[in-house]
Order: C-alpha cells, then structure tokens, then sequence
C-alpha cells in the first residue's frame, strides 16, 4: 500500500494497513514532512498515533519515501489523503491533489487500485481525479484500474473504530475497494453513486459546522447573561459535544468551504452554511478578546503579555 500525503489522514491510514499486515510505503511532496515521518513524527495531538507510527517504522511494516513515483509503481493499492486547500478569498484549491493525480498516473500498474481519501466537492471525483489518472496513465478507470471514494471524517485514533463510506461508479472497483477497507475495519458503507457520497460527506461536514456555530451563539448569550451556558446544557439533557462552544471546528473549515464552493458552482445560494461558518471564525476573535479582558482584568496588557496556546488546532 502506498499512501500519499502524510498529513493526520494519512497516518492514520498507514497505521491501519500497517495493523493489518500490509507493507505500507508513506511519502509526501513537502521533504520537511517526510523527514519528520521518518523519526515517527506526525501532525495529530493524540499520542497513540505517533506510538504507533514508531513502532510500524521500526518493525519495518511502514517505510517513508520522497520518490512517488517508484512507490507507487509498487504498490498494489494506492490512497491518495490529500485534502483541498481554501485560500485567502476563501476559494478551493486542488493543484496539490492534481499533481499528486499526475504522479500516480504516471506510475500506474495496471490492475492497482486507488482510492481517494480526502474530503472533494461536488463532481471532483468523477471529474478531476479519474480523468487526470486516466490522461496520464493511459488506462481505463474501473477496467485497467480500480477507482473509489473513501472519505474520512473523524480525527479519531484508530479507522478501525470508525464506519468508512466507500463510494466507486464500477462494481468491480466498488467490490475491490470494499474488500480492502474491510481489512481495516469491519464497518463499510457501499454507494454506487459517487456524486452522492461527495454530497452527504458536504452535509455531514454543514450539520456539524451549524450545530457549532449554534452553540457558540447560545454561549456569547450566556456570557453576557451571567448563565451558565453547560448548566443549562445539563438542565436540557444536551450534553453532546456537538453543542460544546469551541473554536476546534476551524480544523474542518476546508471542507465547509467546499460545499460553499460547489453551491457557488451550480448557481445556489446557501444561506444558513455560510452564515454557519462566519460565526465559527468569528469565535477565534472572541477568544482573544476574552482572553484579553482576562489580561487586563489582571493587569497586564496583551502586547506584554505570554500566551501560552494549548493544542494544535
């Protein structure tokens, strides 16, 4: 198994076929990266994934290359666990995705398997990604080689806790791609459309990105009301995490932007999602400002002060 990118997805992902006895080969486009992957250092704040990674590394199972090409050349399934950036005028960018593509078609044997991992809009998978594997390798999607969506969602430590959505537009990829991920975990979802996959992977992204933006109004009022806001929680039975205030969220801001992105596409306008994901960016400014009214309440102001930032988020 090759796994391209080596962002928190990615480990995961390595970690789970390394767990299941497959030889797993890591890389990424950024040399900084592979490095730190190659002392068994990851992105994710959870400990056990970086325990893990060493462990994988040291007994062989996981091996970090900066050559794409000659790892994906052998290997037999390919995932690629790159995910769409959003820039500063809050438009998705997937040129890394793209040459990520490029690489693999170029590399490609026939008879592999690829599965993208990332989080797409509307219409990439069926799009972008089968079309450039195809331009560049010179084969047929689903006859020459096997094609599927998986997108994950959760940070969790381990996949195999969690239910994967596979998505393929063949049975033959869909059946392929099933088979594999049921190596990992033993909660698989099929979908023969793909398109809707990509659809209820938006909308789980918008209900989260809603309840959140929720909870951080409810918390502001509460602040202001002298209330507390988990005391009311409580009263309410509501104590669901997807109510808590934070500014966590902003971890899956990318994707939120996707579905944004893709209504823009198709000429719709989504009112509620977009104010959603202003009010969630909003909260990181409210957060300073408490934390400077904490400042001053102490005397000390903000330019002189030292903040220490707990987690990585």
């Amino acid at each position: 198994v090759c796994v391209i990118g080596c962002g928190q997805k990615g480990i995961l992902y390595a970690n789970a076929f390394a767990e299941a006895g497959f030889s797993v080969i890591c890389t990424d486009a950024d040399p900084t990266i592979i490095k730190k992957v190659a002392k068994g250092k990851t992105p994710s704040s959870q400990p056990q994934v970086e325990a893990k990674l060493k462990s994988h590394l040291n007994s062989g199972q996981i091996s970090v290359s900066n050559e794409r090409k000659k790892a994906v050349s052998q290997s037999d399934v390919i995932i690629v666990a790159i995910g769409a950036k959003v820039d500063e005028q809050k438009k998705t960018e997937y040129s890394q995705i793209v040459s990520a593509c490029k690489q693999v078609g170029a590399a490609l044997q026939k008879g592999s398997m690829v599965i993208y991992g990332g989080i797409a809009g509307i219409g990439f998978n069926e799009g972008t990604v089968k079309e450039t594997l195809e331009n560049t390798s010179g084969f047929k999607a689903g006859q020459d080689f096997g094609l599927a969506y998986n997108p994950i969602l959760s940070a969790d430590a381990s996949i195999a806790n969690l239910e994967l959505m596979v998505a393929a537009s063949d049975q033959v990829s869909l059946n392929s791609a099933s088979n594999i991920l049921r190596t990992i975990t033993k909660k698989v979802k099929e979908i023969r459309d793909v398109k809707m996959a990509e659809t209820a992977t938006l909308f789980t992204v918008a209900k989260q990105d809603a309840n959140r933006a929720l909870a951080n109004e409810l918390s502001v009022f509460c602040e202001n009301a002298n209330t507390d806001y988990f005391k009311v929680l409580k009263l309410l039975d509501l104590n669901d995490p997807s109510f808590w205030p934070t500014i966590v969220e902003e971890e899956n801001r990318n994707e939120a932007y996707l579905l944004l992105d893709s209504a823009e596409n198709l000429n719709v306008k989504l009112r509620i999602p977009a104010l959603a994901r202003q009010i969630n960016e909003d909260m990181v400014k409210h957060a300073v400002n408490l934390t400077q009214d904490a400042l001053r309440g102490g005397g000390k102001p903000l330019r002189r002060a030292k903040v220490a930032v707990l987690g990585t988020a």
